[in-house]
């Protein structure tokens, strides 16, 4: 590990042939969602899973999540996610304290980090994010 709990240093790398350094936080939390769609507003969070990296050290976490509402039969094809399988999932209000213990003080690293920290930001305002979806 590198640096100690509550005082994590940084880690420098060389980039090969450039002379410029780079560094790298000792914390990293790498995110990935599955959605019943790409509208972080009027969507919902199916599936997260978080890859943690602290010095040497790799944990996962990951859960399904139930949307509160049906999965569109194109989006089952493309994630496999199916309706039967999210009946019994906690809902995102139920596990986002989870989600939040894990991201705290990690810079968010996802795929497509836009389309993440958005349904993230968007489900986590909650209610004020569905009245102004509702007013337009």
């Amino acid at each position: 590990m590198v640096g100690y709990r509550g005082k994590e240093i940084a880690q420098r790398f060389e980039l090969p042939g450039t002379g410029l350094g780079l560094v790298i936080p000792a914390r990293l939390a790498f995110i990935n969602l599955q959605t019943t769609g790409a509208n972080p507003v009027r969507d919902r969070i199916t599936r997260i899973g978080v890859l943690e990296a602290e010095g040497d050290r790799v944990s996962t976490w990951s859960t399904l999540v139930n949307p509160q509402r049906p999965i569109p039969a194109l989006i089952q094809r493309l994630n496999g996610i199916r309706n039967e399988a999210i009946a019994d999932a906690p809902t995102f209000a139920q596990v986002a304290a989870e989600l939040a213990d894990r991201l705290h003080g990690r810079p968010f690293v996802a795929h497509h980090a836009r389309f993440n920290y958005g349904f993230v930001k968007v489900t986590t305002q909650g209610d004020h994010a569905e009245a102004q979806a509702r007013r337009g």
